[in-house]
């Protein structure tokens, strides 16, 4: 009898340390996804004479309107995209000053020797997802079981289905009052989008955000989705830019800011 009522203990004790880890405020996943490393590098297709097309632009790096996209793999996006736009430039015969976090870093001397400032705004909508808690299979059930102990009724997991929609902004501004000349904006068709969350959380109204930044097998659909995309933009902006339509902003840019 004694050696019954010890096992019994030492059972709820088990199961007691398995429902508090259950209950805390990270998801738990019984196996670890691995990340996938998305590559996000765009070539361009012409490659003009550097300079030849006699004019410098400030470049402003690639920005978001959305806070919630400083985390990867948004930012890493951001960071590469910011690299292509001064190749691609380049290779249209631009010069280029900069690049710049933001027009105020930019000096006195970047000022007087550039024609006008381009800055980038770069718009992922993922509103249009329509998320909601799954219904669990026998299978998540049974992992709920082996990691959670008696905490099952606390466990939830998500998947989402809707379109996607990746938009760029392009702004040309004069250096010296910043009034804006020209404005692009370049807009992607919109993308099917679906995914299923593979974390188990112990609340039922987690942000979108939070499941890509924790859960790997949302992170992955996610890079997968802004890696088809990110050639698409691309080539539409080379396409976009026109070096003669760039003669008359960096006129209109001059004469606003009085330069001769």
């Amino acid at each position: 009898m004694k050696k019954l009522f010890v096992l019994a203990v030492a059972i709820f004790a088990t199961l007691s340390t398995l429902n508090m880890a259950c209950t805390a405020s990270k998801p738990t996943a019984s196996a670890e996804i691995p990340k996938i490393q998305p590559k996000f590098d765009y070539a361009p297709k012409v490659l003009a004479k550097v300079g030849s097309s006699e004019m410098t632009i400030a470049l402003v790096n690639p920005i978001y309107g959305d806070p919630d996209l400083s985390i990867s793999p948004f930012e890493d996006m951001r960071k590469n995209m910011a690299n292509d736009f001064e190749e691609l430039l380049t290779a249209k015969g631009f010069k280029i000053r900069g690049p710049f976090n933001q027009v105020g870093e930019m000096l006195y001397n970047d000022k007087v020797n550039s024609n006008f400032v381009l800055a980038v705004e770069i718009d992922l909508n993922f509103k249009n997802i329509d998320r909601k808690v799954r219904t669990l299979t026998s299978t998540d059930w049974a992992e709920l079981l082996l990691t959670s102990g008696s905490g099952t009724e606390e466990s939830y997991m998500y998947q989402g289905e809707g379109t996607f929609v990746c938009n760029l902004v392009l702004t040309a501004m004069s250096t010296k009052f910043g009034e804006k000349l020209w404005k692009k904006n370049i807009t992607l068709p919109a993308t099917p989008f679906k995914y299923v969350g593979k974390l188990k959380w112990t609340t039922n109204n987690v942000r979108f955000y939070s499941e890509v930044h924790q859960d790997n097998a949302v992170f992955n659909e996610v890079a997968k989705l802004l890696e088809s995309q990110y050639q698409t933009i691309l080539d539409l902006v080379e396409r976009q830019i026109d070096v003669e339509e760039m003669k008359t902003v960096a006129a209109e840019a001059n004469k606003v800011d009085g330069k001769k």
